[in-house]
């Protein structure tokens, strides 16, 4: 007599998809697809891979393609099943796909490389597979693209080198960073807007006093900045009348002598009472703004050496004021010290990237009440404060 192929028929069994029979169980073909910016942040992952719950969670290293989408076919058993991925070294589920959080964490020892790692699960997609067909024709043929319970990838077999992080490509690329051309912008700005001509009238002096301070303005921006971080006032970060005590008692102007807290409140006065910027909102009338720093202590310098007959130069005032009770305090601030070493980080980087969705929203949630029309979005300090 002949072979013949069984006919195809309703199974006479309904099998568990434990029974280790795929072809009885009628496992289904899925496909398991991992797209940055839809399925997740949008960062370019190193490594995506696929843990499937009816394997324990084991990975699987995924295919990168053309686009940047991270793509694995699997053979699944029918019904209802979880999965999650690690995309650079992180668990996560897919945001575009249906979710549900784990009720505990759920711990399981896994092999991204040929050295076994313990991962923490607490969320995963989840499935439901349907029979849509048999797997195999007629013929017994089999019409599936991957099969069954197939060797896991590991990085170990993967031949793709790590990219170097580069800080071009991170979230913290189009930070605006301190620069010697920027500062001389910014001290230009601050010279025009500040009344030290009118204090010193000796066109030498002047130019004298003017390089002083040109060649310090770093270490005095560092001062503005923690100093105003401290005293903001009226929603503008600014240097209060008591926040400015405590820096001169600080650079050790004060002695009671030469210069007392009574001159120390004249001179604060002086200042903010012939500002040039009276109707700008973000020049507060009781506290000092960047321009106004060099301002005061020009006028202190004056105060306490050049009335009190010690020293008859305003230069040398300036010189003695910046260097002996300035920068020996101060002259080693230098805030962009910790973004160097410490926050422009691949770590810091990552963390942000997973959670800018977040960052973008609540941003948005908190600016753009002081914003005038048509001018781009920002987040105000009160704003700052109310987050």
């Amino acid at each position: 007599s002949d072979l013949r192929p069984l006919e195809r028929g309703k199974p006479q069994y309904d099998f568990m998809n434990r029974s280790n029979c795929w072809i009885c169980e009628n496992w289904q073909e899925a496909e398991y697809i991992w797209q940055p910016g839809r399925s997740g942040a949008g960062i370019t992952p190193e490594d995506v891979f696929l843990h499937l719950s009816f394997e324990d969670y084991e990975c699987d290293l995924m295919d990168v393609q053309e686009n940047g989408s991270w793509t694995r076919k699997r053979m699944v058993p029918p019904g209802p099943s979880r999965y999650m991925f690690t995309v650079n070294d992180m668990q996560k589920a897919a945001r575009d796909k249906k979710k549900v959080a784990m009720k505990k964490p759920l711990k399981r020892e896994v092999h991204f490389t040929e050295e076994p790692q313990e991962i923490e699960i607490t969320k995963v997609n989840i499935q439901d597979i349907a029979i849509f067909e048999d797997i195999h024709n007629g013929d017994w043929s089999l019409n599936i693209s991957c099969l069954p319970r197939e060797k896991k990838r590991r990085l170990a077999q993967a031949i793709r080198p790590r990219t170097p992080w580069d800080f071009k490509q991170s979230i913290f690329n189009n930070y605006v960073a301190d620069s010697d051309e920027l500062r001389a912008r910014c001290f230009e700005y601050d010279w025009k807007c500040s009344r030290i001509p009118n204090l010193i009238k000796n066109p030498e002096q002047l130019s004298q006093v003017k390089a002083i301070l040109r060649a310090s303005y770093k270490s005095l921006r560092e001062v503005y900045k923690y100093y105003s971080a401290i005293g903001a006032a009226g929603g503008v970060f600014s240097i209060g009348q008591n926040t400015f005590t405590d820096l001169a008692n600080n650079l050790k102007l004060t002695d009671n002598k030469t210069l007392k807290l009574a001159d120390l409140d004249f001179n604060f006065i002086s200042t903010n009472s012939g500002s040039s910027e009276k109707n700008n909102p973000r020049n507060p009338k009781r506290a000092l703004v960047r321009y106004q720093l060099m301002e005061i202590l020009t006028r202190l310098a004056l105060n306490k050496f050049v009335q009190n007959g010690e020293i008859t130069s305003a230069a040398l005032a300036i010189d003695t004021v910046i260097h002996k009770h300035l920068l020996i305090n101060y002259g080693k601030m230098d805030c962009h010290t910790f973004r160097e070493n410490r926050y422009w980080k691949e770590d810091v980087d990552l963390v942000y990237k997973a959670w800018k969705p977040v960052l973008d929203a609540t941003y948005k949630r908190y600016s753009g009440k002081a914003s005038l029309p048509g001018q781009a979005k920002f987040m105000c300090l009160e704003e700052f404060e109310n987050l």
